[in-house]
């Protein structure tokens, strides 16, 4: 049981977001971006984790897909390539509060409180990632998992087993998801 919680706890982890580039032109849209609900989060702690944020920027990808940016949003910074790729510059993937971008300058205030203001010069920035977490892929990726130890634990043995957990998966979810934000 704890491999299966190992390898659930590592699926999650690792293959439930993506990576989107963000062009260098895009990254000007983010100017100005402040969030005051996460300002006070981070101000209070995690008391407020609940407080509801609206505050958010559209940014587009290389593909030209649109993307929510919010405080909620784990960003980078990437300099232009360099052979060896070790020594190409890169920030620390970090949420930010508040940003000021211009074309002299990325600067950010990170939703981390012991976290120094991140001020990077725009020549030295090739394009910018932004991590997004997918439910979609997180459901596919440990259900399987989560399914079999259930079945595997009550003694299951035949391929029904599957289709009755995913029903009464089904039925709990429909039944008390509400219940879900209740939850601190």
């Amino acid at each position: 049981m704890r491999l299966c919680a190992a390898l659930t706890a590592a699926t999650l982890l690792s293959a439930c977001t993506t990576t989107y580039a963000i062009p260098k032109s895009e990254l000007v849209r983010l100017d100005g971006f402040k969030d005051d609900n996460a300002a006070l989060l981070r101000e209070l702690g995690d008391v407020m984790l609940n407080r509801p944020n609206d505050r958010s920027r559209a940014v587009r990808d290389v593909e030209g897909d649109t993307h929510k940016f919010t405080a909620d949003t784990p960003l980078a910074l990437v300099g232009p390539p360099k052979e060896p790729e070790e020594l190409r510059f890169r920030t620390e993937e970090q949420r930010f509060i508040a940003l000021g971008v211009d074309a002299t300058r990325f600067q950010g205030v990170p939703i981390k409180p012991d976290s120094q203001p991140v001020i990077v010069p725009m020549a030295e920035v090739d394009h910018g990632t932004l991590r997004e977490f997918s439910l979609g892929k997180t459901l596919l990726l440990t259900g399987g998992i989560g399914r079999s130890a259930a079945n595997i634990n009550a003694g299951a043995k035949t391929r029904w087993s599957a289709v009755l957990h995913a029903v009464w998966m089904l039925a709990f979810i429909t039944l008390l998801g509400g219940l879900a934000s209740y939850v601190p």
